[in-house]
Formats: structure tokens, sequence, C-alpha cells
């Protein structure tokens, strides 16, 4: 697995130590299977939400890199169909949430308060939603860097001298399919130890990391923090769902689950924008720092079982479960007295190429 970390970076302004910031990072990773004929097809939504604390009008734009190819057209703004739902925005962010003002525009503004009766707490969780347009983002390649550099421009994110010092927010997704993300965040293996079940069935790692420099290129680093002129964001807390089928098996890898739920499809569907009929799990992670601390980056490996239904691998058992059938008609109509040695034989050389093949999907 090539690895690579997802980045997240501020360019402020005029840089002040002071000025920078801390955030909150929201990561929904949706698993759409789709079959077509006799092929499994699989999309993948990448929903990330990012809320910036305590925000003080000084950032130009936030980066965030991608270790994979991604087109322009793949980015989504989120904040447009949280702001048309009451219901939709609590779902998400798993909060009773007042909407104060705004009026849900494109380029624009919209302020969220937690009902919550704590002060200190109502403050943490309250929010101003910016609403993205197409023209407050770009996406860039660099012909010498394997990524994608997904830039936010925050100016037009101005809270009022009131209001500055609140937290502001930003969602957006990306549509991915699954050759995009092989061996950057995901690598699929077979199930060695059975061959049939293999024809029905494989097992995926997933490996998702945020700002770790240990698995991300130095010439990406340098891109980012020395020709943009930004900085790595530090990291308050970090949840991290995978929404996939309930057939799908999912088990921990090095970190333990918060929580496991059962979406109901009906408030999501609008917002997942794909309903196949079928129920769908979240599967929670969460990592937070100390009261006032924060951490340098976020990872999370997990491993999931899931449908693999291969049907030319199943029509290539059946020819070999008849080639067999054939070759033992063949031997058993053989004159043995004859030819005494054909019979053991022909067993030696198929236990010698099955224990070959055997041998050969273990190493």
């Amino acid at each position: 697995m090539k690895n690579g970390s997802i980045i997240i970076a501020e360019h402020l302004r005029e840089y002040k130590e002071e000025d920078l910031h801390k955030c909150e990072v929201h990561v929904n990773l949706w698993k759409n299977a789709k079959r077509k004929w006799f092929k499994l097809g699989v999309e993948y939504l990448l929903d990330i939400g990012i809320k910036i604390y305590e925000y003080k009008n000084t950032i130009e734009s936030l980066t965030l890199f991608f270790p994979f190819d991604v087109e322009k057209s793949a980015f989504t703004d989120l904040g447009k169909p949280l702001s048309e739902s009451k219901s939709l925005v609590n779902t998400v962010f798993n909060e009773s949430l007042k909407h104060i003002e705004g009026e849900g525009e494109q380029g624009s503004l919209s302020k969220y308060e937690s009902k919550v009766k704590d002060a200190e707490k109502r403050k943490q969780r309250s929010f101003w939603l910016y609403i993205l347009a197409p023209s407050n983002y770009d996406v860039k390649t660099k012909d010498s860097l394997a990524g994608t550099f997904f830039t936010v421009n925050l100016n037009g994110a101005e809270l009022s001298d009131e209001e500055k010092g609140g937290n502001l927010y930003i969602r957006f997704r990306v549509k991915l399919n699954n050759e995009q993300i092989k061996d950057y965040i995901k690598r699929e293996e077979d199930l060695a130890n059975d061959v049939l079940q293999a024809a029905f069935s494989k097992t995926e790692l997933y490996d998702v990391r945020i700002n770790d420099r240990r698995e991300t290129d130095d010439k990406v680093l340098e891109e980012i923090e020395t020709s943009m002129r930004n900085t790595l964001m530090p990291i308050r807390k970090a949840h991290f769902f995978f929404i996939t089928n309930v057939v799908d098996k999912v088990s921990n890898g090095n970190s333990e689950r918060m929580d496991t739920r059962m979406l109901e499809m009906e408030k999501w569907k609008k917002y997942a924008g794909y309903e196949d009929g079928h129920p769908r799990i979240a599967y929670h992670w969460k990592k937070s720092a100390d009261a006032g601390g924060e951490f340098e980056n976020f990872e999370i490996f997990f491993r999931n079982t899931c449908d693999n239904r291969s049907y030319h691998k199943i029509i290539l058992y059946l020819f070999v479960a008849f080639w067999i059938g054939s070759v033992g008609s063949l031997i058993g109509g053989l004159n043995c007295e004859t030819f005494p040695w054909i019979g053991a034989a022909a067993v030696l050389l198929m236990t010698i190429v099955l224990v070959g093949y055997y041998c050969r999907r273990k190493l």
C-alpha cells in the first residue's frame, strides 16, 4: 500500500504565530456498491468537514492535499443542502442546533447555535457555516507531484467585529472511484485461506491518515509550506465514519470504535445522494485531545470483509471441476492391467499441482 496522507493547512493573510488556528475534522467515507451485469462496481463519497476554532478573519485560504488525482467536477459543497434542512443539520452533527441567521446562499454565512445550557460547551459547538460557491475553491495538480491540491478562498467568510472569534465551518464532498483510492486509502486482498470463498468475498484494508508527515512526500510538504506558505493545522478533535452496507463485516484495526449504528435512510438519502434499498451501518471512530490540547495527526486503520461475487472465477472453478471429472473418467476407462502405473502417476501429478497452487497463494 502506497499510503499517503490528506493534508489540511491554512494560509494567513499576514503571518503571525498568535493568529494560527486549531481545527476539528469530520470525515465520512461512504461506500456505495453498484452491480452492472456480472461486474460489481464501487463508488466512494468522501465527505470532509472542518471546524476552525476561534476564527479571527486572518485566514486567506485553506489548502487540502489529496494523495490521488481528482478532477474539480468531483468536488461538491455540502453547506447548501445542510442549510436547507433543519432536521438534516441536526442529524449530521448529532446535535440540537438553532438557525440564528443567514439565507443559505452560495458564498454566504449562516449561523447555527447549540442549544446546550452550558455556556462553554455552547460556544465550542456553535459555528458559522460557510456555504461554498464553485468560485470559492480551486483544484490544481503539479506535474512533478502525485496528488491534488484543493484550495478554499475564505475572503468571503468575514465575521463582524461582534462575532469575530466564533467558529467557522466548511463541509464538502469528493466523489471517487475504486481506482483513485486503491493503494492510497484502500487495498484489496483475496481470502487466501479459502479458494472457493475467495470467489464470493474479499478483504479490504483501509488506512486513512490526516496531516501525517511521515506518509507525505517531502516535495509535497515543501510545496505546501514553502511555495504556498501554508501551515499545517493542529487538530483538537477528529471524527471518522465509515458507512457501508449491512452485509459488510468491519473489524477494528489500530484503535477501538466508539460506536456503531444503523442509519435511518429516510433522513439520509437526500444528503447521501444514493439509495439502493439496503440498510446502511455507520462505524464511528473518534480522537480528542485533552482540554486545551491538540494533536498533530489522525490515523485510522481497519479491515472490511465484503461481497466479491466474481463470476469469472466461479465459471473457472466449474471448468476445473469438469476437467477433474473428465480426467478421472479417462483414467478409470484405461486398462490398468496393461498400464498399472497410470493411475498412481495421475494421482501424484494432481497432488503436486494442488500443493504447488496452495503454496503459491500462501507465499
